[in-house]
């Protein structure tokens, strides 16, 4: 079975997309590639670049997380709910909320 990257990733950015078009020189992807990994365990080069795009698209999030923070000495819950509905627009309260009790440290 195979799956195109906008069917199985449809929030990912078009970049992340375009490299994952671009890795595997088509539209489509085995689907079973997400769960081969060689004789010692280590994923397929398909979960690594995914592992590898999470983790980045995460940090560019923050990151524009903290430019709409930029200037304040201290945030109230309010500008922070405010910073993550203008990165995010379909974000919903209630992940805003668990963001804000889970993550209640400075963005650094």
């Amino acid at each position: 079975m195979y799956f195109t990257p906008y069917q199985a990733f449809p929030l990912k950015p078009e970049g992340s997309i375009a490299e994952l078009k671009g890795r595997y020189g088509s539209e489509s992807v085995r689907y079973c590639e997400l769960f081969e990994e060689d004789e010692t365990g280590t994923p397929s080069s398909l979960v690594t670049l995914l592992q590898d795009q999470d983790l980045k698209e995460k940090r560019e999030y923050l990151h524009q997380i903290k430019l709409q923070l930029e200037g304040s000495d201290s945030i109230t819950t309010a500008e922070a709910k405010i910073a993550f509905m203008s990165v995010d627009p379909g974000i919903n309260v209630q992940i805003i909320n668990t963001y804000l009790q889970v993550y209640s440290y400075p963005l650094t």
